[in-house]
């Protein structure tokens, strides 16, 4: 968090995340149009990553006509059931 914040300087920050659409050819099967948004064919890839570029997660899992905005809320979920799990094991395992 130190290093984000030397280089930012914003508090708490220990992760950047960001979704961007890549461009594919088209499928061309029957599932070919949930690739297609507004500029041609494409996937989703979110990244996650430290202040330093290490590339620390990515996620290729939707379609093109996925908007990022369901993405981000999907990780969004993912990492608020990681830390109640945590929780729960520290609660479970220290009492």
């Amino acid at each position: 968090m130190q290093l984000f914040y030397s280089k930012s300087g914003l508090p708490g920050v220990f992760a950047a995340i960001d979704c961007m659409h890549t461009s594919v050819q088209s499928p061309g099967c029957d599932d070919g149009e949930m690739y297609r948004n507004r500029k041609g064919f494409s996937i989703n890839v979110q990244l996650a990553s430290d202040c330093t570029g290490y590339i620390s997660g990515m996620v290729t899992r939707w379609s093109g006509s996925v908007h990022e905005s369901f993405c981000l809320g999907f990780l969004l979920h993912n990492i608020l059931v990681l830390i109640v799990v945590q929780y729960l094991l520290n609660e479970l395992c220290c009492k």
